[in-house]
This record gives C-alpha cells, structure tokens and sequence, in this order.
C-alpha cells in the first residue's frame, strides 16, 4: 500500500533524498486557492462579505516563500539527527510496508505537531516565531501559507524521540502529508462539520484556532486529529452565535514579511527594558500576555501608562486601516504578482536543482530573495488608494480651513514620483539582479551544468521583463495628493535640533497615518 508513495531503499534515504511531497503539491495549492477565490466571489455577490484581500494574499504567499527558503536551509536538521537516533538507538526495527509503523508515525507525528503547535503558542520566544502565521485578519486558503521565517527551527525537537520507534520514511511520509492536509483546513469555503469533526480537525475546528475572540484563544492546536485537543483539555467547538473575529488582539496593519517576523520580538525587548539584569530574560518563557507587573507589582503605575498610550495608538490606527482589496493601480497588482512568479522559480532552482549548485549559487540567490522579500513588502505597503500627503515641510490637516470647511488642494501625481526613492532603488535592484543571474548562467556553461545555465538565463530574462512592468507601473499609476498648509509654531517652537525632530516625526507619523 505504502510503497507507492516512498522509496524502500533505506540507503537511499537522507536529508536531501527524501521526496518534498509539500513542493510537489505547490501547484495544486495554488489551484485550489485560485478556485476558492471564485467560489468566494459567487458567495460575495449573494452576502456582501470580501474573503480575499489582494495585497493580504500576496504578503501570505511572500512569508511562506520566506519560510521555505530557511526551511530549504536547515533541513539537515529535520534528518541528520533523526538518523543518528534511528540507527544507534532505535529499540524496535519496522520495515517501510509495515502497517504498524505506518498507524504509529501518523499518531506519533501528528502528536508532536500538537506538541510543537501548542509551545508555540504558551511560550513568548516560540509565539514570537509563530505570530506571523496569525497576522492575517483574513481566513482563506493563502493564510496557509503564511508562516514565520524561523517556523521550523525547532520543530526537529517535538519530532526526535520518534525516532527510537518510526522509520525514517515513515517520518518523512507523515512529516509532509501533516502539512498537506493543514493547508485546506484554511477555508471557510466549508466547515467539515458532521461525523469527521469527532476524530478529525476540520476547517470550522481550525477557524475557532485563528480567532481573537477571548473564549477561542489558545485553543484546538491539532493538526489531523482533534483527539489530542480533546484529551489535554484545549477543544472549544464553534459557537453559532459567536461571529469570529480573525487575527491577534492588537493586530498589525502591514504587508513587509520583515516587519511582521520582527514585531513581537520588539514587543519582547520592550517589556525587557523595564526589568534588571538577568531576570531580562523572564520575557523569553512567559506567555504571550505577561507583563512585567505580574512578577514586580511596583512597575505597575508605568507599565499601564504605557499600555494606555499603547491602545491610544492602536485605536487611531484602526481607524485608518485599509478598505478590503483597496489598490493604487492594476499595474502594481500584476508586478506583485511577477515577483511572486519569480520568487517561485528561485525557490524551484534551490529544490530541483540543489545537487548542481555550489557555495556561491546559494548565496547569491539567498541574496536575491531576501532583497526581493524587502521590497515586495514595500511596494504592498504602498499598493492602496488612501490620500497622499505631501511632505516636503512640516504640515498639519487641520489648518487649511474657510468657514468650517477643510480646503485642501489636491494634484495629480504618479507612483514613481511620490515615491521616487523606492521606484529608483527598485529598478536599480532589477537590473542587477538580470546582470547578476546572466552572469551566473555563464558561470554554468558545462554540459553537467547545463540545467542551471538555461534556468538562469531564463530568470535573467524575467527579470528585464519585470523591469518593464515596473517602470510601466510607476508612471502609469496616478495618485491624489492632499497638500496641506504649513504648520505655525505659536507654541510649539522647538528649542532644539533633537527636539524639531522628535516634532517632526510625529506630525509625520499623524498626517501619513501610520
């Protein structure tokens, strides 16, 4: 039965061996999404609700690209160890058609998933790690894909002592197909309710888990069976009655991969600074919600300053968060699109190709996407149609009034020229990239490296096509920009350099509302 999916060669079986079930199922994901988001269309013209936000989608498929890169890297360390353990100190020997080995893997793994899913949510450090997977405030089939960059590091761990029993390509098997059936419990397309939701976790049980509402959080941690949830105590089935509300409480209203990966480990350092010493590291176990006070009630008074001034700017951001599928142009969205083409194809080289690569092809494409994930950020930042202020001098909204009506002059300006710095550096960065990919397909001219040679050239010609498609964008985009009246410094005069900063950052920060 199980033969068709693995190799039965033992010692063909090694970290870089193994078949990546996840990457050959890449195609169908993409697939189904582009299905579910028809089906979801159908659905939006009957009750007016939006279930895919086109530059949230495309921020998910970037940090799952992300993801795969640094799972790319440390994969040794989902097998070298494990393979050490399985041969010096397994107790029981299966073969790969064994039907035992097979049963056990399944509970075992799936064990561990809940295991390492729910670390990652009672441990500060791990939520950290975690978070980005639940920063979207939407709930569609791309969510799946949308994983912290540092996901897997220490996953190795909850799956280790399976190795004293499991087979390693039953580990393998199991390992992937864990994460293939996770993807599609990410819709709410369908609920999965009846019979299956007693033994099996099913979208509606994995909704309640993405939700923010207080009596769903921390909850239904499973992965393919609901059983472990229901055993240790943290299964809360959906409530009809409750409308879910996705995301985290304080939820962040940014598309950059990077900033999503780092937010909460600022968040950690902040809480830091507020203790001494080596109890610094207090902030690195305790869970998500503690706070310096808990331990230490004399930080109390300047802790719930801080948490005031903390939901003050939260509630003057949530006021100016994005409309749904809110764009600047069609032509942003088709070059985002292209990037996420492309990042696909570099993630392609790395799995299909990684025994003709060398040193410097790694860390050159390391390289290339890591800069190309910063500027997909950046751009999906920029891809709405709120009003653009300028900003060349210090300027308030409030001062351009006649007769109790805001006057404010409004001009026509392109992507490229309001912001000129990303549009220069952003080209720059393409034609680079085509110099250096070109260069690297000279670099494989050998017939054993003849693969690699096409494959860059072909990227290398992408590349000036998405050259093309930028500066068409950039000067076919049009925005409204608001010019409002300088500032008077009556009694805000500022009495130094230092200080006219600090004056202008948050004028800054409250006329581009950010």
């Amino acid at each position: 039965m199980v033969e068709i999916f693995y190799t039965n060669n033992l010692n063909q079986v090694d970290s870089f061996q193994l078949p990546n079930y996840v990457n050959q199922m890449i195609p169908i994901f993409l697939i189904s999404l582009i299905a579910e988001i028809f089906i979801s269309y159908r659905r939006f013209c009957k009750n007016e609700r939006v279930y895919h936000d086109f530059n949230d989608v495309i921020c998910s498929l970037v940090l799952g690209s992300v993801q795969e890169l640094f799972h790319f890297i440390i994969k040794p360390l989902f097998f070298i160890p494990y393979l050490y353990v399985w041969s010096n100190f397994r107790i029981v020997t299966f073969s790969t058609d064994s039907y035992i080995s097979f049963i056990i893997a399944l509970l075992g793994i799936d064990l561990a998933v809940y295991s390492f899913h729910r670390v990652g949510h009672e441990i500060n450090f791990f939520w950290a790690i975690h978070i980005p997977h639940h920063s979207s405030e939407h709930y569609n089939l791309s969510t799946a894909t949308r994983q912290g960059i540092f996901q897997y590091i220490s996953a190795w761990l909850h799956y280790l002592p399976l190795a004293l029993i499991v087979n390693p390509v039953h580990y393998s098997f199991h390992h992937h197909w864990n994460r293939i059936f996770q993807f599609y419990l990410h819709t709410e397309t369908f609920k999965g309710k009846g019979f299956l939701d007693k033994i099996f976790v099913t979208p509606s049980h994995h909704q309640v888990h993405h939700a923010s509402n207080p009596e769903y959080i921390d909850k239904n941690y499973g992965g393919i069976l609901i059983i472990w949830d229901k055993l240790f105590g943290t299964f809360v089935e959906e409530k009809e009655h409750v409308e879910i509300k996705y995301g985290v409480i304080d939820n962040i209203d940014d598309h950059s991969p990077a900033i999503l990966n780092c937010q909460h480990f600022i968040y950690m350092y902040k809480l830091s600074k507020q203790l001494k010493g080596i109890s610094k590291l207090k902030v690195l176990w305790k869970s998500p919600n503690w706070l310096p006070e808990h331990d230490d009630p004399s930080l109390s008074k300047s802790t719930n300053g801080q948490k005031e001034e903390q939901s003050l700017e939260i509630e003057q951001e949530s006021k100016s968060k994005r409309s749904m599928n809110d764009i600047a142009s069609k032509w942003i969205c088709l070059y985002s699109i292209m990037e996420i083409i492309g990042i696909s194809s570099f993630l392609s080289i790395l799995e299909t190709h990684s025994k003709l690569l060398e040193l410097e092809d790694m860390l050159y494409i390391s390289t290339i996407l890591i800069v190309q994930f910063i500027y997909v950020g950046m751009v999906l930042n920029r891809n709405h149609s709120h009003q653009f202020y300028q900003c060349n001098n210090i300027y308030s909204n409030n001062n351009m009034k006649n007769n109790g009506k805001e006057q404010q002059p409004i001009y026509n300006s392109n992507f490229g020229k309001y912001y000129n710095l990303l549009s220069t550096t952003q080209s720059f960065r393409l034609v680079i990239t085509s110099m250096l990919l070109y260069q690297m397909s000279n670099w494989h001219s050998t017939i054993e490296s003849e693969p690699l040679n096409m494959v860059y050239y072909n990227l290398s010609v992408y590349t000036v096509l998405q050259l093309i498609i930028w500066i068409i964008s950039i000067n076919l985009t049009e925005l409204k920009v608001v010019q409002p009246s300088p500032i008077h410094y009556q009694q805000q005069t500022p009495k130094s350099t230092e200080e006219c900063k600090i004056l202008h950052f948050k004028l800054l920060k409250q006329i581009l509302n950010i």
